[in-house]
């Protein structure tokens, strides 16, 4: 007779409690190291303990009911239960602490579940052997269910509204935007595996499309600039139709008059005279000389249009070629804004014995091709021609507008 057999029967039950509860905790030890795969020396030896715990607990409670046992296996059950709670506990703390430290199937899938991207692989026969849980959701939400296959998610994908100005992209019915993606996996056994993927691309889609309208207005306003560039443009140009008739009036009065005398046998250049004359006549048939004015009247108008006139080298004053040289940069500051887009006109000019070689560039797009002479440049080369010098358009690398004037006063 053992001193378990001479205790209270509560006591001998409270006893057969704590050893169940022991076996309880023994069986989830087992239970955790099975998932976390521990080593299986250390699975087998807790199964053991378990069976020898189940046995004296069945042992216990038999002997509670009136079975006979022998004393000494009693004996163990107090001291076995105490070293078994101990035991079972810092078990699963162990076992916890290797799940936490070791990278499992299990601890994979939840750190896939815990993203904000849906993801799905598929083997070579496009059966899915994994699935998030967010893209589980966004097929559920279209089609009921979670995808089992590669097809079952392309054919919830289509059941959304496919976005038309986008690839890939797609609106849910609760009004957020997904961007779908599928790749080939590269490596060593995984030929014929596919990744398919979803962002959440509502916010970026929506300032996309936010800067495509603010992208629409500013070209609006562009070309509305543009518009009133060739306004101003044609105000300067009616200015200087005006300035040249102006002109051209007094020229061909002062010929008339010089004529007259000429004729009555006053003295003076008969050639001269003609000369003036005719190129006052050339201007009404469409071929006139340069415009009246210098290049400080060109370099204030250019402003007014947004463009800055630079002035490199020698300028004549007072001279034919001032004119032809402010008329040529006129010209082009104006084809800069309207053509090349630019907002720098340089003029280049060297004098060589009575001769002006000058050089126009801008720093606009340069030309695609040959440049075609319209009404402005071609009026502009009969001028330099009826002076008796020379015109040449580049269009490569850059434009340039190159002069070759002759020193000529004019008449005063």
């Amino acid at each position: 007779m053992t001193a378990l057999f001479t205790a209270s029967g509560p006591v001998r039950h409270m006893l057969a409690a704590a050893l169940f509860i022991t076996v309880i905790l023994q069986l989830f030890l087992c239970l955790y190291e099975q998932v976390c795969r521990a080593g299986r020396g250390k699975r087998a030896a807790d199964r053991v303990i378990l069976l020898v715990l189940t046995g004296l607990c069945a042992c216990l409670m038999a002997a509670n009911n009136g079975g006979v046992y022998p004393g000494w296996l009693f004996a163990l059950v107090p001291p076995a239960a105490v070293i078994s709670l101990i035991y079972a506990l810092t078990g699963m703390r162990r076992a916890y602490r290797i799940r936490r430290d070791t990278l499992s199937a299990s601890s994979v899938k939840e750190a896939l579940d815990n993203l904000n991207s849906g993801i799905l692989f598929s083997d070579a026969d496009h059966r899915a052997v994994l699935v998030n849980y967010t893209m589980g959701d966004l097929a559920a939400s279209l089609s009921g269910s979670y995808p089992q296959t590669l097809d079952d998610l392309y054919q919830a994908i289509d059941k959304a509204e496919a976005l038309p100005d986008a690839s890939g992209l797609y609106r849910f019915p609760d009004g957020r935007v997904w961007s779908f993606r599928t790749e080939a996996l590269d490596g060593t056994g995984l030929e014929g595996f596919s990744q398919v993927t979803a962002q959440d691309v509502t916010e970026l889609y929506s300032i996309n499309r936010q800067l495509a309208a603010e992208n629409a207005e500013l070209n609006a306003a562009i070309e509305e600039t543009k518009r009133m560039l060739d306004l101003v443009g044609d105000r300067v140009r009616e200015q200087e139709t005006l300035d040249i008739k102006v002109r051209v009036h007094n020229d061909i009065g002062k010929s008339l008059i010089s004529l007259s005398e000429l004729m009555n046998g006053g003295a003076g250049d008969q050639n001269e005279e003609l000369h003036t004359l005719h190129k006052a006549v050339s201007l009404f048939s469409g071929g006139g000389p340069a415009l009246p004015g210098t290049l400080e009247e060109v370099r204030r108008d250019a402003a007014e249009m947004g463009v800055t006139l630079i002035t490199d080298g020698v300028i004549p004053k007072d001279d034919d070629a001032e004119r032809l040289i402010a008329s040529a940069a006129r010209e082009c500051v104006t084809n800069c804004v309207r053509h090349a887009k630019g907002n720098t006109v340089t003029v280049h000019t060297e004098a060589d014995s009575g001769v002006y070689n000058v050089m126009i560039t801008n720093d606009g797009e340069p030309p695609r091709g040959p440049v075609t002479e319209g009404g402005g440049l071609g009026s502009l080369r009969r001028s330099v021609e009826a002076a008796g010098g020379e015109m040449r358009v580049l269009h490569s690398p850059v434009f340039a507008l190159m002069l070759k004037l002759k020193e000529r006063r004019p008449r005063q």
